[in-house]
């Protein structure tokens, strides 16, 4: 089984990619499309992108997360979605 494994991923890391990074540009446009859906959902792109942070992080975030003396933002925790059945 570990072999099949072996096989399978190794192609994989052997395959050459390329990811395109989005400027800062980019994300704007993103960012304000996303706007149009929800307007919270520009504001979380924002955050995620600028700050290099998971949606869940930027889910966690609290007003008091923010030092606007020093400019830093402290990740402290991070908020997952509830599905309600």
């Amino acid at each position: 089984m570990r072999d099949r494994a072996d096989r399978r991923y190794r192609a994989n890391l052997e395959a050459p990619r390329t990811k395109l990074i989005p400027g800062p540009d980019d994300v704007v446009r993103i960012a304000e499309a996303c706007t149009e859906i929800q307007p919270s959902y520009g504001d979380h792109v924002l955050l995620s992108a600028f700050l290099a942070a998971r949606g869940s992080e930027v889910g966690g975030l609290l007003v008091g997360n923010v030092d606007w003396a020093s400019k830093v933002i402290t990740i402290e925790r991070q908020c997952f979605p509830v599905l309600v059945a």
